[in-house]
């Protein structure tokens, strides 16, 4: 996990990095009929069979064939061929890609080349990426790959948002992310496919917190003075409940029926049936500043300033449990398994375990600091302190038992303490891809770290770009297996073209390359605008200075293009460095980019702008003495 990577490439020319990027633009050849959605396909290999679909992430109103652009949901149903029986924990992998003159023929070799990632190794589809997801302090969204780095980057997009964020939630299927934006009074959807804001909704008071209910019919969003239910189907408003002035946290149970709302300042919560999309009951509690569900009670746990931990009934039952514990709690969290309600009080700098069954408190211990945070992996708790970088861990199997101590270990969390200076509602805190890992969000460091649990120190961290993250997480598009033996994803197309769908399970070993026929893209006229880019000033930098690159961008008729809110400029230089930086407008269609080359060597510019219709366009070449 280190933050820099080297690709030997000292015998590539700029030339033949161009050629291969158009020929991974482009469509599929004219005249050809093509298959319709669904597209299946069947393997048997090494005893293991394999049927692939792919298919429209939204049915057509009438069967037609995918093309460039389409939302795709590909399926990979694993079974063994003696018995038929479904293959659970196969862990498979699998890329789409159009077979060019740059790949191997052999499907094995292809894959290898896949799997091992670089620039010119990467497929046009990949059905196992995931993406890391920092929400930073100066109105912005970090993407970064952990998986591919060019020459100590891994940024990936950079999303720009209306004000900084509050809050996040994503969709199962991480398509989605909607964003909560306080000062600009909005909540921002942001499409993952593309990384930028696709719509945004504006309220008279400002959102904080978010939740997704687990079917994900509504979001539910907590402004200032009211709690709104969207439909993620449309991002409309479907209703907009008033609640008393003030911030609120929420919660939503697991059948999708109740919703929870805290008023600090009003002592209550109200409780919302879904259905009705109506209040049902208040419960009076003191001074409710967190509050979270648990399936196993059938409850809601609420943390009261006052010195609580409160249960509350679905429906119209009303306060079940009141726990009186030391005044100043500050959150309370559930347990994955829905057995124990845990609360962390800043003031008293302890931690509180109730068990849900019986509504008693079991165990309570002393921290070492300002407890700030608490989330959750599979097996362990974190506690985030204020005032330390030092994170607690708390093994979750370990707790429970009535009057034992809380066994408390800690990790490093980075260089500086976490503070509080940058409040989120989401949390720095979250569960890794593929493993038993996860990444903590250091806002001072400016850095996230990945830590794999039982190690002694982070293995490793990404850079997020001299920004401060409030609050990680992780936009995950790898195959999941969704039941027995079918593993599934999604995605976004590449332009039309002939394409193998690669795919590969290890034990045991099965390897095949499906043909696909993808039909190029219908775009609106108005989606895009053909373009031009010249380099304005290619004289030569030294090596090891701060540089900045300036370009004109135009129409092909000439006029200036003011805008490029989705561009990066990738710089390359063959064998020496590869950076991507989003370009600044500086007026009259000119563009600036900024890097610190580290050796001499030709360094070339090539821009990618989806809304323009451009796939990494020339631009120009610098010499770096």
């Amino acid at each position: 996990m280190t933050d820099t990577h080297t690709i030997d490439m000292t015998r590539t020319r700029t030339p033949i990095l161009t050629a291969v990027l158009l020929l991974l633009a482009a469509g599929i050849a004219g005249g050809e009929e093509l298959e319709r959605a669904p597209i299946v396909r069947r393997s048997v290999q090494e005893g293991v069979a394999v049927k692939m679909t792919l298919d429209l992430a939204t049915p057509a109103k009438e069967p037609r064939p995918l093309r460039g652009g389409d939302d795709v949901v590909v399926r990979f149903e694993i079974t063994d061929e003696a018995t038929g029986s479904p293959m659970r924990g196969a862990k498979p992998a699998a890329w789409m890609d159009a077979g060019t003159q740059a790949r191997p023929a052999a499907c094995r070799d292809r894959i290898n080349i896949y799997a091992g990632g670089g620039f010119l190794g990467r497929a046009d589809v990949n059905f196992n990426a995931y993406h890391v997801l920092a929400m930073n302090d100066d109105a912005t969204l970090t993407v970064v790959d952990p998986l591919f780095g060019f020459g100590g980057s891994k940024l990936l997009a950079l999303v720009e948002l209306a004000s900084p964020a509050m809050d996040w939630v994503l969709t199962d299927d991480s398509n989605k992310l909607f964003v909560s934006l306080p000062e600009a009074k909005q909540v921002a959807l942001v499409d993952t496919a593309v990384w930028r804001v696709a719509k945004s909704l504006s309220f008279r008071s400002s959102p904080g917190r978010l939740v997704l209910q687990a079917d994900e019919g509504y979001l539910w969003a907590a402004t200032d003075d009211a709690l709104v239910a969207i439909r993620t189907s449309d991002f409309t408003v479907a209703a907009s409940l008033p609640l008393p002035r003030g911030k609120h946290d929420l919660a939503v149970s697991h059948d999708n029926r109740y919703v929870f709302a805290t008023s600090a300042e009003h002592d209550r919560v109200t409780v919302v049936e879904v259905a009705k999309l109506a209040v049902v009951h208040t419960a009076e509690v003191a001074r409710p500043v967190s509050i979270a569900w648990s399936s196993l009670a059938g409850a809601a746990y609420v943390a009261s300033e006052k010195g609580a931990i409160v249960a509350v009934g679905s429906g119209t039952r009303g306060v079940l449990a009141t726990i009186e514990i030391a005044a100043g709690a500050s959150m309370v969290r559930v347990t994955p398994d829905a057995r124990l309600a845990l609360s962390v009080n800043p003031v008293a700098k302890a931690m509180y375990v109730v068990d849900v069954s019986s509504n008693q408190l079991i165990q309570s211990g002393e921290l070492e600091g300002i407890p700030d945070q608490i989330v959750f992996s599979r097996t362990l708790a974190y506690v985030l302190l204020r005032d330390s970088e030092q994170v607690q861990m708390i093994v979750l199997s370990e707790l429970g038992r009535k009057g034992a101590g809380i066994a408390v270990a800690d990790v490093g969390g980075g260089r500086r303490p976490f503070g509080m200076d940058m409040p989120s509602l989401a949390p720095s805190v979250v569960q890794a891809v593929g493993g038993d890992a996860v990444l903590f969000a250091n806002g001072p460091d400016k850095v996230i770290y990945y830590y794999r649990e039982g190690m002694a120190a982070p293995m490793g961290n990404f850079n997020n770009y001299g920004r401060r993250p409030r609050a990680v997480t992780v936009v995950d598009r790898s195959l999941r297996e969704r039941s027995p033996g079918v593993y599934e994803t999604s995605a976004r197309l590449a332009d039309g073209g002939q394409y193998d769908v690669a795919f590969l399970v290890d034990a045991p070993r099965a390897v095949n390359c499906f043909k696909v026929a993808v039909g190029s893209e219908q775009r609106p006229a108005s989606a895009g605008t053909a373009i031009r880019t010249a380099l304005v000033d290619a004289g030569a930098r030294k090596s090891g200075e701060a540089a900045s690159l300036r370009f004109r961008v135009t129409t092909e008729s000439g006029a200036p293009v003011e805008q490029l809110d989705d561009s990066l400029v990738l710089i390359f230089a063959p064998g020496i460095w590869q950076g991507r930086e989003q370009p600044r407008a500086t007026g009259e269609g000119t563009f600036t980019v900024d890097f610190t080359p580290p050796a001499a060597g030709t360094y070339s510019m090539y821009l990618n702008s989806a809304s323009n219709g451009v796939t990494y366009q020339f631009v120009g070449s610098v010499q770096v003495q």
